[in-house]
């Protein structure tokens, strides 16, 4: 059993970074189909960006101190292992019904984390009930445009900048 554990990882791994030509009698005899292993490779890139943004939200500081630890943590990642960015955030990569679906499941596991980390210093009945879905959406907006833009994975550009900014909007004012 772990070595078709085994196999099943290294093909999810190698379907992300592009490696191919990968073998069809081990992609069917371990995920039955390509469109199953790319789903089982849209949920792995994604929970590991998902696991990056969440260690850098965890560690101490206020709450753009801990966005922008995230959003290095995340580009870092990418940069990387470039396939990450391309799976996760091409618009082309999820056009299964299969991985529209995973990816649903994965935005609401960013929203939450999002709420839980910005709602760590303040009282959350202080907040709009959609604001932690605002975030995200616009955080989400923000990764395709820099993706797209090929600067997520470029060692030239510094994309951090406009990430964290987009959170800094969004920030309420005192009343």
């Amino acid at each position: 059993m772990s070595g078709q554990h085994d196999e099943s990882l290294a093909l999810v791994e190698a379907f992300i970074d592009g490696e191919p030509p990968l073998e069809d009698a081990a992609v069917e005899r371990c995920w039955g189909s390509i469109d199953e292993l790319a789903v089982a490779a849209y949920s792995h890139a994604a929970r590991m960006l998902l696991e990056e943004m969440a260690a850098g939200l965890a560690g101490p500081g206020p709450w753009l101190a801990r966005w922008e630890r995230a959003v290095r943590a995340v580009v870092g990642a990418m940069r990387g292992r470039p396939g990450l960015a391309r799976i996760a955030l091409s618009e082309h990569v999820a056009c299964s019904e299969a991985i529209r679906g995973r990816r649903m499941i994965y935005r609401r596991r960013c929203i939450d984390l999002l709420a839980s980390a910005y709602e760590r210093d303040r009282d959350p009945e202080e907040l709009p009930d959609l604001h932690a879905e605002l975030m995200a959406g616009v955080a989400y907006r923000a990764y395709i445009a820099e993706a797209a833009a090929g600067r997520l994975t470029d060692p030239r550009a510094d994309p951090v900048p406009r990430l964290v900014n987009v959170m800094a909007i969004l920030e309420p004012v005192p009343a």
